[in-house]
């Protein structure tokens, strides 16, 4: 359980950081990703800087648990098939970013799902 609150500690204030930056400066994020998207080595090197803190998560918390702890392993497993792809599949996902980028609706709905795991993951790492 102390594994599960420390990784909760780190992963919830990151999910509502990136979240507020998501929501509250949309030009801004915007903007990031289209410079993002049209440089094929730093999509790249996000892949691998993704994939080496997700295969720590899943190293010592690969829990199946159905309770708050299953959004670490859930973050974890994201991460690892996120980097992976970004680092396999470099063109095709930068153009499938940029197309991403353009949609609000998305952009929105994903930040909300951060802002809700986030939150639990803070209140549970924290209170």
């Amino acid at each position: 359980m102390q594994t599960s609150i420390l990784l909760a500690k780190l992963i919830g204030p990151l999910l509502l950081a990136m979240a507020a930056a998501m929501i509250g400066n949309p030009r801004g994020f915007r903007a990031v990703v289209e410079d993002f998207t049209r440089s094929p080595a730093l999509f790249f090197l996000s892949g691998v800087l993704t994939l080496v803190p997700g295969l720590a998560i899943l190293h010592v918390h690969n829990l199946w648990v159905f309770d708050w702890r299953l959004i670490v392993t859930i973050v974890g497993w994201i991460a690892v098939l996120g980097g992976l792809a970004r680092m396999l599949l470099v063109t095709q996902l930068a153009a499938w970013a940029a197309n991403f980028n353009r949609n609000d609706w998305i952009r929105q709905g994903i930040a909300i799902v951060a802002v809700i795991f986030g939150a639990i993951l803070t209140f549970k790492g924290y209170i």
